[in-house]
């Protein structure tokens, strides 16, 4: 088995090796095939001839996590992925995608809490029924929002910014006293 130090230089020597290539096919003014784009297709059990196809762009500014968020919830709004349509596991999708564990483990753990999809145990995830009308709420944004009519009604009474950042970090940290 490699050792942690060993893997790190593999994975140096690979990005030093792409980087050369890179440089020698723009001074030869070739092109590259695109190759920072992993895809999949995913296919409930049992159907045939079914498929949704996720693809992760690496060189996108979102971060995976939420580029398959994204797709997820526009393939449940399209009517690619119907309410109680079967997920692969995070470990099949991570695998097929190439990406860690944790990211996809990230996009399902908040598509459930947004209750696009819901896990069921051992049986896996599964779209959720109200998916679609969940789809279109967007928690983050929410808190944007609320958190932009608090900061305004707060400049309104006269607490200044400093005041109001202590404030903000204080209530994060739960420290009330500080």
């Amino acid at each position: 088995m490699p050792s942690f130090a060993g893997l790190l230089g593999w994975r140096r020597d690979y990005a030093a090796a792409l980087r050369r290539v890179s440089k020698a096919a723009a001074a030869s003014e070739l092109s590259l095939l695109p190759v920072a784009c992993a895809m999949c297709t995913m296919s409930p059990t049992g159907t045939d001839g079914f498929g949704m196809k996720i693809s992760i762009d690496i060189d996108d500014p979102a971060p995976p996590f939420a580029q398959l968020i994204a797709q997820v919830k526009a393939a449940v709004l399209s009517g690619q992925l119907q309410p109680g349509q079967p997920l692969p596991s995070i470990r099949q999708l991570a695998n097929d995608l190439t990406l860690n564990l944790k990211t996809v483990a990230k996009a399902y753990r908040l598509l459930e809490r947004d209750a696009v999809i819901q896990t069921r145990g051992y049986r896996g995830s599964f779209i959720h029924t109200n998916a679609a009308a969940n789809c279109r709420v967007d928690l983050s944004e929410h808190a944007h929002e609320r958190l932009q009519e608090t900061i305004a009604e707060l400049r309104a009474e006269g607490v200044t910014d400093a005041e109001i950042r202590n404030a903000f970090n204080r209530s994060m940290n739960g420290n009330r006293n500080a």
